[in-house]
């Protein structure tokens, strides 16, 4: 018998709230859930094949491909690789979400339209919180799994190995076709010791030499009831978390057998118990091994002791579901977290150097105004953590959540699609048809209307205050602390774009809030809008402009989003790299006769406040009114390529004098000359030794680098101007 599995898609497409990225930017990992399927049929039946297909890596190279004028579309592409890569399958499987559900349906009645033969059959939360509509709908569909599957799958695989047809009605978790009736047996029993589980296979995947992380599920279920969240109604209620040992055990199997030490620890409650969260910490402390991880957690269900606890086990990611800003609406949505202590634990995590991923939802149905601006205040607040990534999503009414029950007869379709349902698949006019006419199958793409705001407002609010956390930093942080109001900046901002007549999109093509026109405009708004109308620390807000408009991602990059990507031209690359330390150190000695520069990456301004005390006092939330107007110069030296990673140092006027003669046409000998003829010696050391010091110190700051030719085309000087 012959069983090919299939994974959602999940990943996004390239019109996402982020700039443009090459599709060869776009980092996948291996389907865990076909993976886990696959890995108990090799080891619980006999004379089985299996094969997996990476739905998200054939999207990928689809994605490539289409650059190229391929004309056939992506439901074409994968029907015709399933059909290159494995004969005529006996069951071809599909896994379901939310999000790319229309997909998955019309894949599995194309290939049944085709194979006739196959039994076609789902799993994952999506068809099962919808199996009997789904059923109902599409008639291809032949079986569907309800929850968890691992035994399921081997008991049903056993009958259809045996022809014993009959054997389904005693399978728990099951809903299948008998004629025209669809049969729905009784819910699956969750299962208990995950220990029992295999390793996914995760062989099976082709892909697999190529991944930098890899996934390991760890737990399930969730005891907590969310009002918007589905997730228990698949898991269960029921903690349960797989062993320190047996995590150790798999998390060793990874790198030894794939080299990779970053796992994912896939489990959206993993800190739920405290007490096993400490013994898997200590497990892994005490082996003495080295791995980086990341994982799920309710801020309640952390302190400061355990996190730093976990960064120390190697834990370098928490997802951290803050979801209201409201304290009202943390009761009516169940969540009930005190927003104070998870700041706290934010703040924490962020000593601790784990970054953050801050969730938070709006468009909730009796949502106001007062608790919009909180969220979207507590949303730009987080910039304040280095290691925090604040995200901002629109409500969606999921499938057999609580919500979704009392509200499903208010549901309206305005294609205001959201994150939690939604993660950029481009539909077209088949998906949209689908989702039309089955609205009790793709609930998700539904909305809730709020009877106080728009819907459309909320996606105009929630695609602003992101594009900010993408395109800049200091700038809305300081925005919002002096006016703890971002909602009333919002609706300026947005009526300010009315009056300028900007459009959604770009060329038709990139939404705007992607592009780099977005950054350019908000500059301009904030010159001409809300520095003289709004600002009460103008000042402040005029240098931070100043400041922030050097760092646009891409900002230099060509239009053309193939290029996008690219640093500039091959001289400029080297330029680019030579700024590393690790890169420059390879490539030059530190010798007299070498020629220092300041890199591309490194812009050098002065400024008429004192910017370390700013960004001291945005850090700590401490009144803007102590920062004092001082001249200072600041070297800003861009650390990532099209991403605000942005290391900042002020100078010392000695540091700023011995920059200012790194043109890249004198050799270090002749800088050092150069600094010497105004002094003999600082702080009772020879001016020589000390200006070499302090050259080998910006060269490992990275705020020169270094040639072996001299530069003939070099600025006369590396100040850049702040105008």
């Amino acid at each position: 018998m012959q069983v090919c599995l299939i994974n959602a898609l999940t990943i996004s497409d390239l019109g996402s709230s982020e700039p443009a990225r090459d599709s060869e930017q776009i980092e996948i990992s291996a389907p865990l859930g076909v993976l886990g399927l696959a890995s108990i049929t090799q080891s619980e039946c006999k004379n089985i094949g299996t094969t997996i297909i990476n739905l998200n890596k054939l999207f990928i190279e689809y994605v490539k491909e289409k650059k190229t004028n391929n004309k056939n579309t992506f439901i074409d592409v994968v029907i015709d690789y399933i059909e290159t890569c494995t004969t005529s399958p006996d069951i071809i499987g599909f896994s379901t979400i939310c999000s790319s559900y229309p997909l998955t349906l019309r894949l599995a009645m194309l290939y049944k339209k085709r194979h006739a033969n196959t039994m076609v059959i789902l799993g994952g939360p999506q068809a099962s919180a919808t199996d009997i509509a789904t059923m109902k709908a599409f008639p291809g569909i032949d079986v569907i799994f309800r929850g968890e599957a691992e035994y399921t799958f081997v008991s049903f695989l056993q009958s259809m190995q045996e022809n014993k047809i009959e054997n389904l009605y005693d399978i728990k978790g099951l809903t299948f076709r008998n004629g025209d009736n669809i049969v729905r047996n009784t819910d699956a029993d969750a299962v208990i010791d995950l220990d029992s589980l295999p390793v996914p296979a995760y062989d099976l995947d082709p892909y697999i030499e190529n991944y930098k992380t890899l996934s390991l599920e760890i737990g399930r279920g969730c005891p907590y009831s969310c009002t918007f969240c589905s997730t228990s109604n698949f898991f269960g209620r029921r903690f349960r978390l797989k062993s320190p040992e047996t995590i150790l055990e798999q998390m060793r199997f990874i790198k030894s057998r794939f080299g990779i030490d970053n796992i994912g620890l896939d489990h959206d409650m993993f800190a739920a118990d405290k007490e096993k969260v400490y013994a898997f910490c200590k497990t892994l402390i005490a082996s003495g091994e080295k791995f980086y991880w990341g994982c799920s957690a309710r801020v309640d269900c952390v302190d400061n002791d355990l996190l730093s606890l976990m960064a120390k086990a190697g834990c370098n990611g928490i997802f951290f579901g803050i979801e209201s800003a409201s304290t009202r609406m943390q009761k009516a949505i169940n969540k009930k977290l005190d927003l104070s202590d998870a700041v706290d634990r934010i703040a924490h995590a962020d000593k601790m150097g784990i970054k953050t991923a801050v969730s938070l939802i709006t468009a909730f149905p009796d949502e106001t105004d007062e608790e919009l601006n909180s969220t979207v205040n507590f949303f730009i607040d987080s910039l304040r953590f280095d290691n925090a990534d604040p995200q901002l999503g629109i409500l969606a009414p999921l499938a057999d959540s609580p919500l979704y029950r009392k509200h499903k007869n208010e549901l309206v379709l305005d294609q205001i699609f959201s994150e939690m349902s939604f993660q950029g698949w481009t539909f077209d006019d088949q998906d949209l048809t689908l989702i039309e006419q089955h609205p009790e199958v793709f609930p998700d793409f539904y909305s809730i209307p709020n009877p106080n705001i728009q819907r459309k407002e909320f996606k105009q609010i929630r695609d602003f205050v992101t594009a900010l956390q993408v395109w800049f930093r200091w700038l809305p942080v300081a925005m919002q602390q002096e006016s703890a109001n971002m909602l009333k900046i919002s609706r300026h901002w947005i009526e300010w774009c009315v009056e300028k007549d900007i459009q959604e999109t770009i060329d038709d093509e990139i939404p705007y809030y992607c592009h780099r026109q977005f950054a350019d405009n908000f500059l301009d708004f904030i010159n001409e809008f809300y520095i003289p109308r709004l600002s009460s620390h103008q000042a402040i807000i005029s240098e931070l402009t100043k400041t922030e408009g050097f760092f646009h991602p891409y900002k230099d990059a060509p239009a053309n989003t193939d290029e996008a990507t690219e640093s500039g031209t091959e001289s400029n690359k080297t330029h680019n790299n030579a700024c590393d330390t690790k890169n420059s150190s390879a490539s030059h000695l530190f010798s007299l006769s070498s020629y220092p520069y300041v890199p591309d990456s490194v812009f050098i301004t002065e400024l008429n406040i004192d910017y370390k005390k700013l960004l001291d006092c945005l850090r700590k939330k401490e009144d803007l009114n102590i920062v004092k107007q001082k001249k200072v110069t600041i070297a800003f030296k861009e650390i990532e390529h099209g991403d605000i990673k942005i290391h900042v140092r002020q100078l010392s006027t000695l540091s700023k004098e011995i920059l200012d003669l790194c043109n890249g046409m004198r050799s270090i000998s002749e800088v050092i000359s150069l600094f010497s003829q105004k002094r003999t010696q600082i702080n009772g050391v020879s001016i020589q030794k000390a200006s070499t010091f302090m050259l080998i110190q910006l060269f490992k700051q990275g705020l020169i680098a270094l040639s072996d030719e001299e530069r003939e085309e070099a600025d006369a000087s590396p100040l850049k101007s702040s105008a």
